[in-house]
């Protein structure tokens, strides 16, 4: 099934004007983020690439030409995405009188840019093991770094959209999902390596640890009541950002 990275723009887009809509205008932000600066037609390049390699009949691969395509759409979009990222926090310094509203905003908006972006590398990473008829087993020891680089995007996008809304229907949506994505891949690190299987380009520390303290959002979730105040809800979604931080600090530690 096709991505539609153009839609989950429009909305986030959407959840951007609702959060500010209320709020003292941010001029010089308003004007930036109604322009864009070409995200639209970025992505709209990425959809049709996308569309061309998702759904091959037969479960086909998709062809080196269609990868290449949708590699050479990618890096357009991260080119533009990172100038309008740029844009944007030029335009908010230069409105100091606007809402704090607006920086919490802006989170958001960066926030799925750069998960778009995380995403996408997943994607093309699966297609082109498919391309290189990887096995299964193959295709996620190949993938596992850029896999749970992706996830842990994700989770950033989750925990932005609770900060902004601070209700306990918002934060409970995203759980268990926003955390199974990342446990998952440091589940088969510790699964492969038990096996003797070797994994290029991971860690030689074993997640173990980090694994475990994000099973309170996993398996061992539990909802926040409807009555939780906003400060409680910020309290839970900060401690699970920071059981994120510690996989990304332990992505950064000594390789093989």
């Amino acid at each position: 099934m096709a991505n539609d990275w153009g839609k989950e723009w429009k909305t986030t887009k959407e959840k951007f004007e609702k959060l500010t809509g209320k709020k003292k205008p941010a001029e010089k932000v308003l004007g930036m983020f109604r322009k864009s600066s070409g995200i639209e037609g970025a992505l709209k390049d990425c959809d049709k690439a996308d569309v061309a390699v998702a759904d091959k009949r037969g479960g086909a691969a998709p062809t080196e030409k269609e990868m290449e395509a949708y590699k050479a759409a990618k890096k357009k979009y991260d080119s533009t995405a990172a100038t309008y990222i740029k844009s944007l926090d030029d335009a908010m310094k230069a409105d100091k009188g606007a809402d704090p509203a607006y920086a919490n905003a802006l989170k958001l908006l960066k926030a799925d840019l750069k998960a778009i972006s995380a995403r996408m590398d997943s994607f093309i990473a699966g297609k082109v093991a498919q391309v290189e008829q990887l096995s299964a087993t193959e295709m996620t020891i190949k993938n596992m770094m850029v896999n749970i680089n992706s996830a842990l995007k994700k989770a950033k996008l989750a925990y932005t959209q609770v900060i902004n809304e601070p209700t306990a229907a918002n934060y409970n949506a995203q759980f268990p999902k926003a955390a199974r994505d990342i446990t998952q891949q440091l589940a088969n690190i510790v699964k492969f390596r038990a096996k003797g299987q070797e994994i290029p380009g991971v860690p030689v520390a074993n997640p173990d640890k980090e694994a475990k303290a994000l099973e309170d959002w996993n398996t061992n979730f539990k909802k926040l009541p409807d009555t939780a105040s906003p400060d409680d809800v910020k309290k839970a979604i900060t401690a699970f950002a920071l059981a994120c931080k510690d996989v990304s600090t332990w992505m950064k530690s000594k390789t093989a």
